[in-house]
């Protein structure tokens, strides 16, 4: 990695720890895991965005072909929360917290600093949950494309293996809910 990609890198992190991420790792994407089981949990609409966001299956896209186009890039940013639960059924604290992660990947996504690293893909984590309602819902196009986000779980992307990769815990004690969201990139030589 050349100085200036390295200083890139570091604003990049700062202005992650800035806006409210608990950590921040660079990882090399051969160390993450991608399998389309993941893509398999989205379709059995846990969390009930299947088939009702443009970033969530089945419109986000083939998951081999999603796959493929994650694992063309070598390294990776993972940014991760952590937040604090009232206790293990706070949905409210769960959601709100999605929001977070989200929320941040959309301000590094369009931040002055990240457009100096050239191609990059910014994921999220879940729904993109930008609009009270999805557009896809009325038959219309994203009214939004720099403000979406896609799930590292769309691209098939193993969590754990994220936080394993970046030497972060994945599981953060009683009553915190930990969301992650990741920035692809190339290394510059």
């Amino acid at each position: 990695m050349d100085e200036n990609q390295e200083k890139i890198i570091e604003e990049l992190k700062d202005l992650a720890i800035e806006n409210e991420a608990s950590n921040v790792a660079l990882i090399k994407i051969d160390d993450i895991r991608f399998s389309s089981e993941f893509r398999d949990i989205c379709e059995t609409k846990t969390c009930g965005a299947y088939g009702t966001n443009w970033m969530c299956p089945p419109y986000i896209g083939d998951i081999h072909k999603l796959m493929l186009k994650a694992q063309s890039f070598k390294d990776g940013l993972i940014i991760q929360t952590i937040d604090h639960l009232e206790d293990s059924f706070d949905i409210q604290g769960m959601l709100n917290a999605g929001k977070t992660i989200n929320n941040l990947a959309r301000k590094l996504k369009n931040s002055h600093i990240i457009k100096k690293l050239g191609e990059i893909m910014v994921l999220g984590s879940g729904a993109c949950g930008y609009c009270k309602k999805c557009s896809v819902l009325n038959n219309a196009s994203c009214p939004f494309p720099n403000m979406a986000v896609s799930s590292i779980e769309a691209y098939g992307i193993d969590a754990s293996s994220l936080a394993k990769a970046g030497n972060l815990n994945y599981i953060n004690g009683q009553n915190t809910v930990t969301y992650y969201s990741l920035i692809l990139f190339n290394q510059r030589k």
